[in-house]
């Protein structure tokens, strides 16, 4: 009777197994034949066969094994879950010792990722092909260091630095980019002072108008250089475009590469101001023909020079700017008056002034239409050797002249070639041998209709008539023979 109640306590302890597997979901502890887990007993003792399959081990402490089953080496994984109120909290995915298993991942209350036998946060680790990223556990507070990055590959002086204000990339133990807590970033510097800051030589930076975006810096000493560069096609531009909400480039730099021009952009129009190749300025133009080429198209366009506290000059000259030797306009404020002033190495003032009308020549204050002050002189021709024939031709204010050969007597008509009207000229005889004679009529129209001969400084003064086609004789004549 004992044995036939053992076997039927047997009996009901396997039914009531059966029947937990079957209707309690919830029992992770338990396994089937069919379930995909290795069978273990109920006291968790593991079974002798070695398979592929996932291990649920001592429920006590929450612990499931992953991988190959073997009688020496156990599982090689372990994903491990301790039941609060226990040491602490957290989650641990172990490797055995088959693979290193010194490499771990850990979440704790603390909530970090550590390695189990170095100071390292995070290593990702494989052979030399591939390489070891490293986070280092040191907590950066504040600004980053400008050598010592916590987030590395196989080179540990080069890598990543995450701060609680900033973020740095460094290479070979020195910093070459930051970003700060403004959002700005550094290029060479730990300090950016606007959003784009680069830096090659950190000397003093000067207080910046407000809304600088853009700042290359180059000034360790006085002579250093700060340089952009728009590499563009040989026959492209490079271009600086200026624009606003309206328009994106309404004003802009260019430089045409094929033609080696450079251009200035208003208002969407191309080429306002041109500076070509040969160095010359157009305004208005792009293809300026002389140094400075205004091309003006509007009735009030000019070249306006204003200075309102003191006078207006344009000077003009060779060499050696306003004390060389130099011309000069120039713009009196005080008397309203236009000053053209020579100067050949002293200065000459008021050589002529334009001023309520008159033209003054040696006065700044000239009372008539041509108010001169001091000498009045011409610039004689050379001696003119007059044929009867050929007559006299004008050449200046004062027409020097003589026979050809001997004594002449014009017989050309008219005498004297027509001049232009209200035209003045003075003949002198330079010849007392070699005499030009002068006849009433013949283009003529000589004081009481009387001839005149001209000898050595002999003189007659005529004005030219163009509606009577006609020298008119004017001042008299100076018969010195």
């Amino acid at each position: 009777m004992k044995k036939i109640l053992s076997l039927l306590s047997v009996f009901v302890l396997i039914l009531i197994m059966g029947a937990g597997c079957d209707t309690n979901p919830d029992d992770v502890g338990r396994a089937t034949e069919n379930s995909g887990f290795k069978k273990k007993d109920i006291a968790g003792v593991i079974t002798s066969q070695a398979q592929d399959d996932i291990e649920v081990v001592d429920l006590n402490n929450a612990s499931l094994s992953v991988g190959e089953f073997t009688a020496t080496t156990g599982t090689i994984g372990t994903l491990n879950v301790t039941v609060a109120g226990e040491v602490s909290d957290y989650l641990t995915v172990n490797t055995s010792t088959q693979y290193n298993g010194d490499y771990a991942l850990t979440v704790d209350g603390d909530a970090y990722i550590s390695n189990t036998t170095t100071v390292q946060d995070l290593v990702v680790n494989g052979s030399s092909d591939f390489g070891v990223i490293t986070v280092s556990s040191t907590v950066i507070a504040g600004a980053c260091s400008t050598s010592s990055p916590n987030f590395t590959g196989l080179d540990t002086d080069t890598g990543f630095c995450i701060g609680t204000d900033e973020i740095a990339i460094i290479t070979s133990s020195t910093a070459n980019i930051f970003i700060n807590n403004l959002g700005y970033m550094g290029i060479g510097t730990s300090n950016p002072q606007v959003p784009l800051h680069f830096v090659d030589g950190a000397g003093v930076v000067p207080t910046l108008f407000g809304g600088v975006q853009f700042l290359l810096q180059n000034n360790t000493d006085s002579y250093d250089n700060s340089r952009m560069n728009l590499l563009s096609g040989a026959n492209g531009e490079g271009i600086f475009n200026f624009g606003d909400t309206n328009d994106s480039d309404i004003g802009g730099l260019s430089y045409n590469h094929a033609t080696d021009s450079f251009g200035i952009r208003t208002n969407n129009v191309n080429n306002r101001i041109t500076i070509a190749s040969d160095g010359k300025v157009g305004i208005g133009t792009s293809t300026p023909m002389v140094k400075t080429h205004i091309y003006m198209t509007d009735v009030v366009d000019g070249l306006f020079l204003q200075n309102p506290n003191h006078e207006t000059r344009l000077w003009l000259g060779e060499d050696g700017g306003p004390t060389g030797h130099i011309g000069e306009l120039r713009w009196d404020n005080d008397i309203n008056a236009l000053k053209i002033l020579t100067t050949n190495g002293v200065e000459y003032e008021n050589t002529m002034v334009l001023r309520d009308g008159n033209v003054g020549i040696g006065t700044i204050s000239p009372s008539t239409t041509l108010h001169l002050d001091g000498t009045l002189g011409y610039v004689p021709s050379t001696d003119t050797a007059i044929t009867a024939a050929g007559g006299i031709t004008i050449t200046k204010a004062v027409q020097r002249v003589a026979g050809n050969g001997g004594a002449i007597d014009i017989t050309a008509d008219p005498q004297i070639a027509d001049g232009a009207d209200g035209q003045i000229v003075t003949i002198q005889g330079t010849n007392d041998t070699n005499t030009v004679k002068l006849d009433d009529g013949t283009g003529l129209s000589l004081n009481g209709g009387v001839s005149f001969t001209m000898g050595a400084n002999d003189t007659i003064s005529l004005m030219y008539d163009s509606g009577e086609d006609l020298w008119v004789e004017v001042y008299g004549r100076n018969d010195n023979s």
